[in-house]
């Protein structure tokens, strides 16, 4: 917190250069390691330590500085292929799913009503516009919340009508409180009662002619079809289902991530790769995201967090992978004399803290602590995605 204060203040101009570098130094001498526990905060201040003097030997090097520039810019210019890649047409993506269900039914929908002038048939269109969401079991459960809600609506609006005996005032302030509690109540179920009584409201006081029974009637019945309609199309023709979806991303993401674990041993990686990495990385961490907003699945938060931390531990070792020759050759000797290590009658814990305390400089402690979290987060990722899957 101390370090992102005073890259802050740095930025704000409340921090000269010099201030920021020997504060740099107060951080990176103020805590005796020798003395720290063996948990996980020696380990994170070892990162940390790393982190300050990366960003120490910087602030003299014009040279690395244009290198983050030139990152930077690197990133600016992929923005355009991030578009392109979010916005590829592909007949699987749930984009196409949706658009294609929509016009469909929608389309469908507003030929009939005007070619057979249905009165009213206005309620079917914009029943299927509300009632059409991505997954199909969304789809399902507001189709049925709309047609029950349409239902009750239209019960309830029938008795009172009775004993109002259509009264034009009584019809006006029933209107206005149906209007009330149709905007401000948020549950859909609720609402639909309040939706249906404020439309045939609506209608009558506009058209006091009409017959409010015959209102409700068409209500109902043409509510009820619009509600069948999608709940058919989204299961049956197009279904595009949510734990599909779901499984689907976690196991992308999964070999995602086997994918960028080889750039560890890798002989150099250009900046080009190491920034389509972030880019995919981001995309599959929102979209698992977006999923679990509707699901609400503990298991799959977890996933999400873990994630964090294992890309966290993966992008120091690409870093180092993309940087100087040496820092790329020590990357790849830390991790093949790991593989080729045998640990016998121990555990892997005991095996890598012999392997940690045997190293000789910080980086090569910090690296070792990436490989290992590494490890860790891979092994409790594939756990929690076969947890997932298995529900």
């Amino acid at each position: 917190n101390y370090v992102l204060e005073d890259i802050n203040l740095y930025i704000s101009g409340n921090l000269n250069l010099e201030e920021l570098k020997k504060n740099f130094c107060r951080y990176n001498e103020s805590i005796d390691i020798k003395n720290m526990e063996e948990n996980i905060d020696k380990y994170n201040y070892y990162s940390l330590r790393i982190a300050i003097k990366e960003l120490y030997n910087c602030l003299d090097d014009e040279q690395k500085m244009k290198i983050i520039v030139e990152k930077t810019n690197i990133r600016k210019k992929l923005k355009n292929n991030i578009n392109t890649i979010t916005n590829n047409f592909s007949m699987d993506s749930l984009r196409f799913n949706l658009a294609i269900k929509a016009s469909i039914l929608i389309s469908i929908a507003v030929f009939i009503v005007d070619y057979f002038n249905i009165y009213e048939g206005k309620w079917v269109v914009y029943t299927l516009a509300v009632v059409l969401l991505p997954y199909a079991e969304e789809s399902t459960k507001k189709s049925i919340d709309r047609a029950i809600g349409t239902i009750l609506g239209a019960i309830a609006l029938g008795i009172i009508y009775k004993l109002i005996n259509g009264n034009l005032k009584l019809m006006i302030f029933i209107f206005m409180i149906s209007l009330y509690l149709n905007i401000s109540i948020r549950k859909y179920n609720i609402r639909c009662i309040f939706i249906t009584m404020t439309a045939i409201t609506a209608v009558k006081l506009i058209y006091p002619n009409t017959t409010i029974f015959t209102l409700l009637e068409y209500r109902v019945i043409l509510i009820l079809f619009a509600s069948m309609s999608t709940v058919v199309i989204t299961n049956l023709v197009f279904p595009y289902k949510i734990n599909n979806d779901m499984k689907s991303t976690i196991n992308s993401y999964i070999n995602f991530n086997k994918e960028i674990c080889n750039f560890i041993s890798s002989e150099g990686i250009g900046d080009i790769e190491i920034e389509k990495a972030i880019v995919k990385n981001n995309y599959y961490w929102m979209r698992l995201n977006f999923i679990n907003n509707k699901l609400k699945e503990e298991n799959i938060e977890g996933i999400l967090k873990k994630q964090n931390d294992f890309f966290t531990n993966i992008s120091f070792s690409i870093l180092l992978s993309g940087g100087i020759e040496s820092e790329v050759k020590l990357v790849n000797k830390l991790y093949k004399e790991l593989k080729e290590t045998t640990y016998k009658d121990q555990s892997l814990y005991e095996f890598y803290k012999v392997f940690f305390n045997s190293r000789k400089s910080d980086l090569e402690k910090a690296i070792m602590i990436s490989l290992y979290r590494i490890y860790l987060d891979m092994k409790e990722i594939s756990s929690l995605r076969d947890s997932v899957i298995k529900e």
